[in-house]
Formats: C-alpha cells, structure tokens, sequence
C-alpha cells in the first residue's frame, strides 16, 4: 500500500493489519509479505513470508508499516490458515526484527511466555520507531534467532586475550563455542559455554597468555549452536600483539597510483604527510582506523617526478618512507 494519511485516527484493517486510534503517525506505507520462503531464500520478494534457512520459521507472513511519525500505537495483525506453516496456534509468540525495513536482522522476542492465537489475531503495542520494523509470530518450539548484540576480542596486559559477548532472546539455545585462527582460514575450539537462556545474558573468557602462540595477529570467532544442532557464525575479530605499525606502500616507484595501507591495532591518531627533500609539505591527513588503505596520489597535486617522504607520526613514534614519482 503506497503513502495513506492516516495521522491520528484509526486504521481499519487492510491486509490483514489495523491501528486503533492514538498518536499521529502522519503517513503510513504498509507492506505485507505471505508466501513461504525456500530453504535458501528469504526476504521482500512479494511471494515470500518468512522463511529462516537454518530451520527457525515464522507463520508465512510479516509486516513492516512505515510512517512518518516516530510514535507508539497499537497494532492487530492477522492471518489465513494457509500461512499457520505448521505453527502450534496454542502457544505463539510475537516478534519483530532489530532493525527497520530488513528481516535480515535478528529478531527481538516482544511477549511474555506464550499467547494462546488459535483466533489467528493477535493485538500489541508498538512502541515508538518499531512500526517500522518487520513484525511476525511463530511457536515456542520455533523461536526466531537469538538477537546476539556483540561479540568483542580485545589483547589484556599484552599477552592475554578477553572475549565479551552479550545476547538476548536465548531461546532453545544450547552453547557457545569460542574460535581461534592464526590464518582466519583454519579455527580451532578454544572454549565451550553453555547459554543461560535467559532474556538478557552477558559472557566473558579470557585466552591465557595467547602471545605465547608467537603470531603478529589472532582471530576470534563466535559459534552459537542450538538445540536442534543448527548453528551461527560471527565474523571473525582479529586482535594484533604488535603495538607498532605495520606500512605497506606500492608500487614504489609509482608513476600514477600509489598506495598506502597501514595496519594500526592501537587505533592511534597518525598523521600522514607527503613532503620533499626541503621538508615542503604536499599533503596531509589524519587517520585513526585500525586498517587504513589511502591513494594519496587521488589528492596530491602533480608532482615532478623526483624523490618524495611519506611520513608517519603518532604520539609514540615517527616513521619516514622514500617514496619514488616517475
């Protein structure tokens, strides 16, 4: 449904969706997707409802009502017994995603235990900047996936390794495998935990003395398996022992691209300059990433071809390159 005034009013059902009367939304956009998914697709195709791959499924359908006003109201949706999708209708929950427009995004479980919707309706509130979200319901042997809200690696008196990580919604979820790579190819497991399935749960380990393994960088991954044996994967987290920086600068000599790509595992603020012999200045930049991949020649006014420095300066130490223009 293309943009509809509806501001403070009520908004009478249209597919399968209504708002009492309340707070002014201004403009509402509503979107319903029904249709099941594939095993390998899911998403805002117009045939397709909601279909996780790894197993967790909702009803065959969702909806995301986008207005122009960040306000709470509250919301019925409903569904045809062709979208049931094997649901048991006696003990259902609702849920939305943890961003807007996407169902990509893990979902955030909004009730309480179980509601019985054998009526195929259920009414709830929508709190203010969540209408925006996609909304669903599924069964209790069927939760969506858990809403896992970081996941960090960070080096711990300069040997040792702390792994944090914070989820919510742990719902039939077994454990937590922690992963270690000296390639971020090939991952071993380092540590077993079991969830606490509770609604708001927090972890930490820490690697003892990881430096010893003699590596520059070590990468860091979370498993979440589930109860059924299906799992999930973080992207991995690199963690540098090296404090100093690691420059990388080709081609050197360059005639019309150079680039430049430091690793910073401090995240130290460096400045970057380009100069000649005589110390005149050509460019300069300041950075703070922990990986920096800079084209200064995109910026640097057309230089002579002769020698230049490319220097680097933090607050802990200064470092000069030769740089060669042909």
């Amino acid at each position: 449904m293309e943009a509809r005034t509806v501001n403070a009013a009520a908004f009478n059902t249209f597919l399968n969706f209504s708002m009492a009367a309340g707070a002014n939304v201004g403009n509402l956009t509503l979107t319903r997707r029904s249709g099941h998914g594939t095993a390998t697709g899911r998403g805002f195709t117009p045939t397709q409802g909601y279909a996780v791959p790894i197993g967790f499924e909702s009803i065959d359908a969702h909806w995301v009502a986008d207005v122009s006003n960040n306000v709470s109201r509250d919301i019925t949706i409903s569904w045809l017994s062709a979208w049931d999708n094997g649901k048991n209708l006696t003990q259902m929950q609702l849920w939305r995603t943890n961003a807007p427009f996407t169902i990509g995004s893990p979902w955030v479980l909004k009730t309480t235990g179980t509601v019985d919707m054998s009526a195929r309706t259920h009414t709830a509130t929508a709190p203010a900047g969540e209408l925006r979200n996609a909304w669903t319901v599924s069964d209790l042997t069927n939760p969506l996936p858990v809403e896992l809200l970081s996941f960090d690696a960070k080096l711990k008196n300069e040997k040792d390794v702390e792994l944090t990580w914070y989820a919510k919604n742990e719902i039939n979820l077994a454990l937590y495998e922690l992963e270690r790579s000296i390639d971020n190819i090939h991952f071993e497991t380092i540590n077993t935990t079991n969830a606490k399935n509770q609604a708001e749960n927090s972890y930490a380990y820490l690697d003892i003395n990881a430096k010893a393994l003699g590596k520059d960088v070590l990468y860091y991954r979370l498993k979440q398996i589930n109860l059924d044996a299906t799992s999930k994967i973080t992207p991995a987290k690199a963690v540098y022992f090296r404090k100093s920086l690691v420059v990388g600068i080709y081609p050197n000599p360059y005639r019309d691209i150079l680039n430049v790509q430091i690793t910073n595992p401090e995240k130290q603020e460096i400045e970057l300059s380009i100069m000649d012999n005589l110390g005149k200045i050509y460019l300069q930049n300041k950075f703070s990433d922990s990986y920096i991949d800079f084209k200064p020649s995109t910026f640097l006014p057309q230089l002579a071809n002769g020698t230049y420095i490319l220097r680097l300066k933090t607050n802990t130490q200064t470092e000069f390159f030769k740089i060669v223009k042909q």
